[in-house]
């Protein structure tokens, strides 16, 4: 088992072969390769820039290996994960598994690449023509937030009033969009600046 971060994925030839050496009851190797798009939302990408937590990242990839191994019963596996900049077309990471048959293999694989992008302490900046935000990373602290007036926000994706609100542990509170409250239902687009007014009563935790 190997979990890595780099500047470059290693060629797919060079994996299959570390992979091959594990067993010789190795029937299956099964590879997902995630690449960067040219496109998101509409926007032409220009790049992508990815930190990660140095020491954190490759425990959390690794122990996600062994979850695999003990769930599926791969026999081996490997992730590597890029950090720094990267432009569209190129890969930025790879997940692979070895096991005796395609069906745990495959199960195993989907299961990693999910895992990843929910708990691996992994952030991407993308950068677009109009603008440039972060996204991911799977460690997410526990705040407490407590405005005494009204702030600010910017979603990064579609996602109702209400939504917005329990994301941010301020449910009782209120979302403004030019100076109007909308319902928990209204739906407040990506890239759209709204008030959020605060209860009389205080805000909640996430």
């Amino acid at each position: 088992m190997r979990a890595s971060l780099v500047e470059k994925v290693s060629d797919v030839s060079s994996i299959i072969e570390e992979l091959r050496k594990a067993s010789g009851n190795i029937g299956a190797i099964c590879i997902f390769l995630g690449i960067v798009r040219g496109t998101s939302k509409g926007e032409r990408v220009l790049r992508l820039e990815y930190e990660a937590h140095r020491d954190l990242a490759p425990r959390v990839l690794l122990g996600l290996l062994e979850e695999a191994k003990a769930r599926h019963g791969i026999i081996d596996g490997l992730i590597e994960h890029r950090i720094g900049s990267a432009g569209p077309g190129e890969v930025v990471m790879c997940v692979a598994v070895a096991s005796e048959h395609r069906e745990e293999g495959f199960r195993a694989l989907m299961e990693l690449v999910d895992a990843i992008k929910e708990k691996a302490p992994i952030w991407k900046k993308e950068l677009t023509e109009r603008r440039a935000y972060w996204t991911g990373g799977g460690i997410r602290a526990k705040i407490r937030l407590r405005p005494s007036g009204p702030v600010k926000a910017i979603v990064e994706e579609d996602m109702t009033a209400g939504e917005l609100l329990r994301r941010l542990g301020l449910e009782g509170a209120e979302v403004l969009r030019e100076g109007r409250p909308l319902g928990p239902d209204d739906l407040v687009r990506v890239g759209e600046e709204v008030l959020i007014r605060p209860s009389g009563r205080g805000c909640g935790s996430a």
